[in-house]
């Protein structure tokens, strides 16, 4: 029984008198077009409008068609989605990248896949099936583009005649509805195999069907209900050209389209499980828009669910999408907005109450109804340059653009992981982000990785988002900027790990400095520490530079990885002496084993055939996407290291990098593919190159490594006279930089002290997690500092309360529904936090939130604390509820730390 059935008979039943459709004004959707958009609407069906009724219907079957089919002759482009089409030529199929023009006599379709179609029919797909045995439907792909402009063609003339009354265009329209709502139940389900190969396939015709199927889409259910068919049928709906046609063809052809394309179409999608996903918008927008178009009030109940769920369970509490991925964020978000936009002012018919809830709706306004959604749709922005362009975080499309920021706002995206440490506007301005969110789809294996943005470039990049053959490189934990640990790939985390990283220190706004501190201990198993600290210190007539310090233990290598810039020919260079290598990075006996498409395993056996080839069970294997990397040189020392990444064109910024140094450090200065410029062209991603700079320490098991870095960017003038590292018995605990009048220490040690450290040298003493003291003629002129009790420098002594904690024993959470206050106990060293100061929360499941605190009421070793938003999470007894992505219930009362920060300058 389709959801059709079910919900008449539960109509009748509840009142017989509502009838399954409502009276409505039409078209539910108007749609107004200017005279430009007339003229080029004209244009562009202009072809279609000479085709005869007759060649329209003939071009127009029930047989399936394949939007992804590859191109045998070249590598270039997209697998997949290299076929153009054009209506000049319907028959054919020509290859944007090599030219090669299907059908083929060098790729002949000479064997036949055989298949019986939902209506009982025998149908025959020929194909060529490559070496590798994968099948080119090339006449199904040209079944798929002949439909897709003819829908688009179909759309365009019912928006004309909606316009202008112009009929033929409404008689076009109606022809080419009416044959798809002929031809619908005959189209096979189909789709493809899956995400490596993506081989065209078909599937049974009876659910459950695969995920990756459709009916008239080829891929994802989620865009079988074509907008473009709801929309024509919405604008020519009660057009006179309906009843003309339908008399020609002897059909009720308003009861044919409704039920044997637009229900048809809804009611195929709901036979899948309701998912959850980046996609389900645009699925439920289909819903209600059918919903309403033919006034079935279930499918707007349906989808409105489906929202409903996307928006509650599956955003982070600050907004972002638990992908992670800038992307998908503002796929999804924008994609509800849009969704719940169509149902805005619905009202269920009179008496109709949905069978499977018993609610109903009138007026809806799911926008006012849902606070949380306007802050998911700003969930993103912290995460945008200056420039306006985001970075690459996970599968991020490079150069995606919003509004530029007017002035800078450090921010820490506490819930999905993720820093950003900004300085000044204008010329001045610079950026540093610092991500460390788990793995929750779409996701690379990044842990603690950096960008850095200045001088209006992004100076160190992410690659983010390719569909070419080096996708799976791409993700990798050695194509971003962080450490590997003994070649291997690194551990994102996943949904059963809500929380992998431990936030140690946050200075968002400091007088010179900005700073953040994330230990992230499960990013391998073999490491007990994995941490990174960073800063963004500002400079007085230039953009704020970097100092990173990155603390490794466990396993026996670490490689500390730095990339330039992904949008621009740059190089690498250092004045030390370096011996040319004649091989990638995999060392002397190891070769690339190739990437053939999408797919590709981090780790493979040196022998694989490919990359998709799993290696046996206790087979030795090699660290792959280490083959890509080439051109290097090396060096090798236990003192400083020094280089620089320059632009190829004249007029850009250069970066100096410093690295302290080690015993035994090995430095490779080497390139690796940039990606992004290669627009998504396989035949392009070796030969646009990327430099990098690999920072190698090597020993025994249980190896500890403390990388410490400056990245001085510069407009040509350098600037920087020395780095110099701050030890502490025997520790290097922070570093120098000493540039025009000053010198800037940074204190960073991997834990924070017991007891204070000094620091004779520079007259410094501090006990806090984090310090940054600038100096000139030996003098104090800037302190910022996060978590220390007691901090002295020359001119300046600066004492706190130290760090407040206990346990949150009672809390309602929920931006709608939860209190602004929370009570507390068991508090220890308690003070009153100025207003708007962090308030920091531990989870017993290794998670935690950030709060903002508006007043406290201490009383003994207890309080009650005023927030400036409700939480989170809800605490009641024992157990601790989340409200957001990942909604979960855990047993244990959270831990509250406050943790004071300081900042002076000798300018007020």
């Amino acid at each position: 029984m389709t959801i059709t059935d079910f919900v008449l008979i539960a109509l009748l039943l509840v009142v017989a008198a509502c009838g399954a459709a409502f009276a409505q004004d039409r078209p539910i959707y108007p749609e107004t077009l200017d005279a430009g958009a007339i003229a080029s609407a004209r244009s562009r069906v202009a072809a279609c409008m000479a085709l005869s009724e007759a060649q329209v219907r003939e071009m127009l079957t029930g047989r399936a068609g394949f939007y992804e089919v590859r191109c045998p002759n070249c590598t270039g482009g997209e697998g997949g989605r290299q076929l153009a089409w054009d209506p000049a030529w319907p028959d054919r199929l020509k290859c944007a990248y090599c030219g090669h023009e299907y059908p083929s006599e060098k790729y002949p379709m000479d064997k036949v896949y055989e298949h019986v179609a939902p209506t009982g029919e025998t149908q025959q797909y020929p194909y060529w099936e490559g070496p590798d045995g994968y099948h080119h439907y090339f006449s199904a792909k040209i079944e798929f583009q002949r439909r897709g402009w003819l829908v688009s063609c179909m759309t365009d003339c019912a928006r004309i005649y909606h316009a202008t009354g112009d009929a033929p265009y409404a008689r076009r329209a109606a022809v080419i509805l009416q044959r798809l709502a002929e031809t619908y139940a005959s189209i096979p389900i189909h789709g493809l195999d899956g995400y490596t190969y993506r081989m065209p396939v078909f599937a049974d015709n009876e659910p459950p069907h695969p995920y990756l199927s459709g009916k008239l889409t080829s891929t994802w259910f989620y865009s079988e209900i074509s907008a473009g068919a709801v929309t024509t049928y919405d604008l020519i709906r009660t057009s006179p050209e309906l009843d003309n046609l339908g008399r020609d063809l002897g059909l009720d052809i308003r009861a044919q389209i409704e039920n044997d394309l637009l229900r048809a179409m809804a009611d195929f999608t709901l036979t899948f499980d309701r998912w959850v996903t980046n996609m389900t918008p645009s699925w439920a927008r289909g819903l209600i828009r059918v919903g309403r178009v033919v006034g079935e009030p279930a499918y707007v109940h349906e989808g409105i669910a489906l929202l409903d769920r996307t928006l509650n369970e599956q955003f982070f509490a600050d907004g972002a999408w638990s992908e992670g991925a800038v992307s998908y964020h503002r796929q999804t978000a924008g994609g509800l907005r849009s969704a719940y936009a169509v149902a805005e002012g619905y009202s269920d018919p009179e008496g109709y109450a949905f069978p499977a809830t018993g609610k109903r709706f009138d007026s809806l306004d799911p926008v006012a109804e849902n606070p949380f959604l306007a802050r998911c749709l700003a969930g993103m922005e912290p995460l945008a340059y200056p420039d306006g362009v985001y970075a690459c975080v996970h599968d991020t499309w490079p150069n995606t653009k919003t509004d530029p920021a007017t002035e800078a706002r450090s921010v820490l995206k506490w819930s999905m992981g993720h820093a950003c440490l900004e300085s000044r506007s204008g010329p001045l301005a610079a950026e540093l982000q610092l991500h460390f969110s788990g793995s929750h789809g779409h996701a690379h294996r990044d842990p603690l990785n950096i960008t850095y943005w200045a001088y209006g470039h992004e100076l160190v990049s992410d690659l983010g988002y390719t569909h070419t053959i080096y996708r799976n490189p791409s993700q990798c934990t050695a194509f971003h900027n962080l450490v590997v640990v003994d070649e291997k790939p690194a551990s994102a985390g996943g949904r059963a790990i809500p929380w992998p990283g431990e936030l140690k220190v946050w200075l968002p706004e400091g007088h010179a400095c900005r700073a953040a501190c994330v230990n992230y201990p499960t990013a391998y198993a073999a490491t007990e520490m994995y941490q990174r600290t960073v800063a963004l210190i500002d400079r007085p007539d230039a953009p704020a530079y970097v100092v990173d310090f990155f603390d490794v233990s466990g396993g026996s290598r670490h490689d500390w990885f730095l990339r330039g810039s992904a949008d621009h020919d740059q190089m690498a260079t250092t004045a030390m002496d370096v011996e040319d290598l004649d091989y990638s990075l995999l060392g002397p006996s190891r070769t690339l084993v190739p990437y053939i498409n999408e797919g590709g395993l981090p780790l493979v056996s040196p022998d694989a055939v490919d990359a998709n080839q799993q290696p046996a069970e206790g087979a030795e294997v090699q660290y792959n996407p280490y083959g890509l990397i080439r051109d290097l040189r090396r060096t090798r020392t236990d003192g400083d290291f020094a280089a620089t990444f320059s632009y190829l064109e004249e007029g850009r910024p250069k970066m100096e990098l410093r690295v302290l140094g080690a015993p035994g450090s090995e430095y490779y200065l080497g390139t690796a593919p940039s990606i992004r410029r290669a627009d998504n062209d396989s035949s392009k991603v070796d030969d646009i190159r990327q430099p990098v700079v690999v920072a190698r320490r090597s020993g025994e098991a249980g190896l500890q490594s403390r990388f410490c870095a400056v990245l001085w960017p510069h407009g040509g003038d350098g600037g920087l006279r020395a780095v110099r590292p701050v030890i502490v018995d025997g520790q290097t605990v922070g570093v120098a930089v000493e540039f025009g009048p000053y010198v800037d220490v940074v204190i960073a040690p991997a834990d924070r002290p017991q007891t204070p450290l000094r620091i004779d040298e520079y007259g410094i003493t501090t006990d806090a997690a984090f310090t940054m003291v600038r100096l000139r003629g030996g003098t104090a002129v800037a302190l910022d500092a996060c978590g220390g009790a007691d901090i002295e420098a020359p001119g300046v002594h600066l004492a706190l309360p130290g760090v407040m904690s206990g346990r949150i024993t009672s809390a309602v959470g929920g931006l709608s529904a939860g209190r602004t206050t929370i009570t507390v106990d068991s508090i220890e060293s308690p003070f009153e936090p100025p207003v708007g100061g962090d308030l920091f929360v531990s989870h017993a499941d290794g998670a935690f939130s950030l709060l903002r605190v508006e007043g406290i009421k201490l009383e003994g070793n207890a309080a009650e604390i005023t927030l400036s938003e409700p939480p989170d999470f809800t605490v009641e007894r024992a157990w601790t509820q989340f409200n957001y992505y990942p909604i979960r219930k855990i047993e244990g009362q959270p831990i509250f730390t406050i943790v004071p920060t300081m900042s002076w300058s000798e300018v007020p």
